[in-house]
């Protein structure tokens, strides 16, 4: 964001100038629109009507006093129809957006009103708020697309928890199954002994996978017999308990 300095420097003139320019209304977020403004406005002669002055820089008694004059029944007409449509709901995405899209609708058809009476007061007012209606729509506009674009990338809730769910019930069941398929191959001398430690090895696993396992996700995850019918903490001090991996069975 340039400075009034930097602005002075580079447009080889004095700060007051810059300075006079910026409580005029000038932007000062860039150099390049600080150069449209003062390319635009700056050349213009300055209003010395006070009255036009206080609506241009936002006076609000002269705003209100503007306002309160009586509209004709058209445009009563058109602001009923543009402003009494059902809203989307307010905790929705499109309630923000369709709020601006209508505010700068109604600016646009008081502002129409205005050329219409053709008194210069009135039409500086209703160009000033329509300005700042259809700046702010386009900034919601800008954000709303950008927030589209970023949920685009998200997974619901109830998404995530069933492929999660699915993906750990997978390997629930190919873990309980592993001793049964696998214990004899490891041990052949002795098929008992190595199902043993391969059941008890498995299931030390899946009790830990339990214990980090979300509780609101609990439900859609078949878990192996003992630990629904002897209860969670009985399981895992009889788990834990084991020191002869010999006998270890379920």
């Amino acid at each position: 964001m340039p400075s009034v300095t930097e602005l002075a420097r580079m447009w080889r003139v004095s700060h007051q100038y810059v300075s006079k320019l910026a409580k005029k209304g000038m932007p000062l977020n860039s150099f390049e629109s600080a150069s449209d403004w003062r390319n635009t406005y700056a050349g213009r002669r300055l209003r010395t009507d006070s009255r036009q002055l206080r609506l241009l820089y936002g006076d609000e008694d002269s705003v209100k006093r503007n306002g309160n004059e009586k509209r004709s029944p058209r445009t009563t007409c058109l602001l009923q129809k543009c402003l009494n449509r059902p809203l989307p709901p307010p905790d929705s995405l499109d309630f923000c957006f369709e709020s601006a899209r209508r505010a700068e609708q109604g600016a646009y058809i008081l502002f129409q009103q205005a050329l219409e009476v053709r008194r210069e007061l009135k039409i500086v007012a209703a160009l000033r708020n329509y300005n700042a209606a259809l700046e702010g729509r386009l900034k919601i506009e800008r954000w709303y697309r950008k927030e589209i674009e970023y949920r685009r990338h998200l997974i619901p809730m109830a998404t995530a928890r069933e492929l999660a769910c699915k993906g750990l019930n997978v390997l629930v069941s190919k873990l309980l199954a592993l001793p049964d398929k696998a214990g004899s191959l490891c041990n052949p001398k002795s098929p008992s002994h190595g199902i043993a430690i391969l059941r008890d090895e498995c299931m030390s696993i899946v009790v830990d996978i339990k214990k980090s396992w979300p509780k609101e996700f609990d439900d859609g995850v078949v878990w192996p017999g003992p630990l629904l019918t002897t209860g969670w903490s009985n399981f895992v001090l009889l788990h834990h308990s084991r020191s002869d991996p010999m006998v270890a069975t379920l």
